[in-house]
């Protein structure tokens, strides 16, 4: 089995292309079968229990602060994980 990450779609612009360039999901595509990602297409106010049981780890960038999870303002930038229950 896999590491799988969630990549938050606030990560990609209009076009479907990572804001940040392609060479970072590059290196992504290069870690499979090892690690393999998933964009999260719906928008994403809360990390909930259910969308962390989903994936190893979850990626999440955005450009001010939002309430994710537990009631606490997470800032941008920030990087969430989570193992899944299989």
């Amino acid at each position: 089995m896999s590491f799988l990450v969630g990549l938050t779609d606030d990560l990609f612009n209009s076009r479907g292309e990572p804001t940040f360039g392609p060479a970072a999901l590059s290196i992504l595509d290069d870690a499979r079968p090892l690690l393999e990602w998933r964009r999260i297409s719906e928008p994403i106010n809360t990390l909930t229990s259910e969308l962390l049981a989903n994936y190893d780890a979850i990626y999440v960038s955005v450009r001010r602060s939002t309430r994710l999870g537990h009631g606490k303002d997470w800032p941008g930038n920030s990087t969430a994980a989570s193992r899944r229950h299989d």
